[in-house]
């Protein structure tokens, strides 16, 4: 499992008591802190499992694009020439 950041109750309520809506300030209780937090922490989790599922279908694609036999090279044919110059 990847590692998924966290974020706490004291971040949230720290933010909470930085940020306005357009100049007033929003009191938060206690359980919109918590609400606000775990959502926070949904919303990482759920980002970093996105961003690894879409990793892991590049990695799929990319292997089936080119797989482990090395492809044949054929030499191109060689051509001799006589240049006649005064």
């Amino acid at each position: 499992m990847p590692l998924i950041p966290k974020v706490t109750e004291a971040q949230t309520k720290a933010f909470a008591n930085a940020w306005d809506s357009g100049g007033i300030k929003v009191i938060m209780d206690a359980t919109a802190i918590r609400f606000a937090t775990d959502w926070a922490n949904i919303a990482l989790s759920s980002f970093v499992a996105q961003i690894a599922q879409d990793m892991a279908k590049r990695v799929a694609e990319k292997k089936a694009a080119s797989p482990n036999v090395a492809p044949e090279v054929t030499p191109a044919p060689v051509k001799s020439s006589i240049i006649l110059t005064d």
